[in-house]
């Protein structure tokens, strides 16, 4: 039986992909040691590799970021910490490194599923109220120190989160933090024109929003392993993310593209094969390029009164005469392939003008004897048509 990775491969080759300048995404760096083992047994010439690469590693290039080890990690918070918190409330490094490292796991977490801090900072600092709320007016030191503490986490995270973007550092969450800000501008720029993540489970809210952007400009596909059982019975807890993905995250919208006929024209009392390649595409970013290097080639266009056909249609421009439609043909990209399912195509019609022909008109040889009056009349002539025929 072939291996998830080896049926993924062998489908990207279906769809004519070439696999040297795909991007691999992958949960993590031991992955891609068996996807590159698929990789040898399914090239049979020589080519270079496909770039491959963590989830984790991708995240921090598009964070721009440097990952701070957790030892540096912890001394910056320190340093924060004893800026931020009165003297005679600081606690000596020995106790801080003691609570320190769960309350970064927190804030981790916080960003790595795009918690705005504000918000939750303020909630946990309401719900300690409540907790600790007491009929005396006095609280005891201890319990004063508790809720100072929770007051002043917001305050620790946003000195920390500052502080690190300043030096172009960070943790983890705050580098996937980062990268969903930074989406846009990668999109615009990067030479990558596929992304393939593959193997992928549950995604926290930062990389549900990474691939979602990527799979909407169709720069990116994505293969999940999932037996069809747990994916289509609610009851099994293995296909719990999956179904949620397939129901409300990961959509793929059709791209909204317009194309217009260009105008044609013809002589009058010829007929006209129209041309079904004599259009304009103009994508929704306003440009006439699609993704993938995709170009429309050929359309289906008619004409409505069927002056195309017509030899005795006047002089004259007909407007919107050209009507385009589906179906649309076009060429494969560098990715998926040009599909017509994967559009929203808007369809403006184009004028065909009828221009005169033209004809000569000879005057014919005439003759008079000497003296006689001669009525010229006005028959004497011959018409050449611009075919040559008379």
């Amino acid at each position: 039986m072939a291996s998830f990775i080896a049926e993924v491969l062998k489908e990207l080759k279906n769809k004519k992909a070439d696999l040297s300048a795909l991007t691999f995404i992958l949960p993590n760096k031991r992955a891609g040691v068996f996807l590159k083992q698929e990789l040898s047994r399914h090239t049979t010439e020589a080519r270079f590799l496909p770039e491959i690469c963590s989830i984790e590693s991708f995240v921090e290039e598009l964070s721009q970021l440097k990952k701070i080890s957790a030892v540096e990690l912890l001394f910056e918070f320190y340093g924060v910490y004893t800026s931020v918190t009165p003297k005679n409330k600081q606690e000596s490094f020995d106790q801080f490194s003691k609570w320190a490292p769960m309350v970064i796991q927190d804030f981790n977490e916080i960003d790595r599923y795009l918690i705005p801090p504000s918000k939750i900072f303020d909630y946990l600092s309401a719900i300690q109220h409540i907790n600790h709320w007491s009929l005396e007016p006095n609280p005891t030191a201890m319990v004063k120190g508790y809720l100072y503490f929770w007051q002043e986490l917001k305050h620790y995270y946003t000195r920390l989160a500052n502080q690190l973007l300043n030096k172009g550092i960070g943790y983890q969450g705050l580098m996937y933090r980062a990268a969903v800000n930074n989406i846009e501008e990668y999109i615009q720029n990067s030479q990558r024109s596929q992304h393939i993540f593959l193997g992928f489970n549950a995604l926290n809210s930062s990389e549900a929003i990474l691939v979602q952007e990527l799979l909407q400009q169709n720069k990116a596909q994505i293969f999940w392993d999932i037996d069809q059982g747990f994916l289509e019975a609610n009851f099994h807890d293995a296909g719990h993310f999956m179904r949620h993905y397939k129901k409300t995250c990961l959509t793929v919208n059709r791209r909204a593209i317009t194309l217009t006929e260009n105008e044609q024209e013809k002589i009058y009392g010829d007929q006209l094969a129209l041309d079904d390649t004599v259009f304009t595409t103009l994508d929704k970013d306003g440009d006439v390029v699609l993704p993938n290097g995709e170009v429309v080639t050929n359309v289906t266009i008619n004409s409505v009164t069927g002056v195309d056909a017509s030899t005795t249609s006047d002089v004259a421009t007909y407007a919107d005469e050209i009507v385009i439609s589906g179906p649309v043909a076009g060429t494969d990209g560098t990715g998926d392939g040009f599909l017509e399912s994967n559009y929203d195509i808007t369809y403006v019609a184009g004028d065909l003008t009828v221009n005169r022909r033209a004809a000569q008109i000879i005057a014919s040889a005439q003759e008079k004897d000497y003296g006689d009056v001669n009525d010229l009349g006005d028959t004497a002539f011959t018409v050449v048509d611009r075919a040559g025929g008379a």
